[in-house]
């Protein structure tokens, strides 16, 4: 995780009490990309290096970011956050009303994340993990600040070269569609991501100032869950990252070996007037493109340009 190691310089992020939702307006047609994510074979693409929006698709990169330093630290996701001021009535998604001094921990926070979008809760894992940051270094500053230069950082990692992010929740940082599917792939390598994602519903519980602690309910905003072996990532408005699994390819070989060949496909697309059924779509060509990538023995061009790098 050497993107976090790397010492830059502090980048301008805001609180994002401006959160921005991609509107149909803002997107004059679609753009999309399909690619396989084992293999960074791009089955499908058009208009994919348009430069958009990221809104919450930011909260991917807050996701890998902070599962890789609870891991690097030792930190176990019970670990409860204390909810900083300035989150309560910024305007940000809050499905779960959190407050100044409440807690939650780094688990329920993600959950949260994944199912909702939860933009507070992004914050709160911004700032939590901000903090600790700047601490193990020993300097001060703004946590929202050291946790976004991170995720620049990431983005760097990942030749992400049209992506700046703003927020650890999103806001107006900006991206293009085939850097989101790096992204999207780099996200679900990270072990136990996924059964964040693939969640249909989720209790969390929440401990208030007052000492309360509250159970509360979520249900994943991804409709898309479960169709067409559908297990993530996320939709907003006309917008979607997903991922859709199929079966290893198993082939027997002699002395009783096996070779195994993973498959799960990445669908990034925005501005699609029906973004369900488009996305759907977009799932059943990319196989089809798959399985004739096969049959044909997976051939790779003299310059790999089919590939995403």
């Amino acid at each position: 995780m050497n993107y976090l190691r790397r010492s830059r310089a502090i980048v301008s992020a805001a609180l994002c009490g401006f959160y921005l939702a991609i509107s149909a307006n803002a997107l004059a047609e679609e753009s999309y990309i399909v690619l396989e994510r084992h293999s960074k074979r791009v089955l499908l693409a058009g208009d994919s290096e348009r430069v958009v929006s990221v809104g919450s698709f930011a909260q991917l990169a807050t996701a890998k970011l902070s599962l890789d330093w609870a891991k690097l630290s030792k930190t176990p996701l019970s670990t409860m956050m204390v909810v900083p001021g300035g989150i309560a009535g910024s305007g940000v998604g809050n499905s779960l009303n959190l407050g100044k001094g409440d807690q939650i921990s780094m688990r329920d926070a993600l959950y949260a994340m994944s199912l909702r979008q939860d933009s507070a809760c992004a914050l709160v894992l911004g700032d939590f993990v901000g903090r600790k940051l700047l601490e193990k270094r020993g300097r001060g500053g703004n946590p929202y600040k050291a946790f976004t230069q991170e995720m620049n950082n990431l983005a760097g990692f990942l030749r992400m070269g049209s992506t700046r992010f703003k927020s650890p929740a999103g806001g107006l940082g900006k991206t293009k569609i085939s850097d989101l599917a790096k992204l999207a792939a780099y996200a679900l390598e990270t072990n136990g991501y996924d059964f964040y994602m693939k969640q249909k519903s989720r209790s969390v519980k929440v401990r208030r100032l007052s000492g309360v602690t509250q159970s509360l309910k979520l249900k994943n905003t991804n409709y898309l869950l479960g169709s067409m072996a559908i297990g993530g990532l996320m939709l907003e408005g006309q917008n979607a990252v997903i991922a859709a699994n199929r079966k290893n390819i198993v082939v027997k070989l002699e002395g009783g070996r096996a070779k195994i060949t993973p498959r799960q496909l990445i669908v990034v697309q925005f501005g699609s007037a029906n973004r369900d059924a488009r996305a759907k779509q977009l799932v059943t060509e990319g196989w089809q493109r798959y399985e004739s990538w096969r049959a044909e023995g997976f051939p790779r061009s003299a310059t790999g340009k089919e590939f995403l790098r």
